[in-house]
């Protein structure tokens, strides 16, 4: 799986880029700090995951688990950022200026991870 600390995300109302690892695979790719993420597609699925669906299964975390919604979201942003490694993984984000940015990146072997 690809080093969730490669890139940050602050987990509030959205998921916000807070750092990113030089030669990370979204450094790569050309997202920025302060970009908000919209959809995440991991390869093989069909549709993307909406930051509204992921809002609701946080949501439904807290209600059926009694998680925190601090910790319901941030199990949820580790799904987001992490993926089997030399898979594609499709994003959608709202960059500094409010526009919509479509990425697709090949997830790697992160900072720290056993070769």
């Amino acid at each position: 799986r690809a080093d969730r600390d490669l890139v940050g995300l602050h987990v509030d109302d959205q998921l916000v880029v807070t750092k990113l690892a030089t030669g990370s695979p979204a450094a790569k790719a050309g997202v920025e700090v302060g970009w908000a993420l919209q959809q995440v597609q991991p390869s093989g699925e069909e549709e993307p995951l909406t930051m509204t669906e992921f809002k609701e299964l946080a949501d439904k975390l807290c209600k059926v688990r009694g998680y925190r919604p601090e910790f319901a979201r941030g199990l949820l942003s580790e799904l987001v950022t992490t993926g089997e490694i030399g898979k594609e993984m499709k994003l959608v984000f709202l960059d500094n200026q409010d526009k919509e940015r479509s990425v697709s990146l090949i997830l790697e072997k992160g900072l720290g991870q056993p070769t």
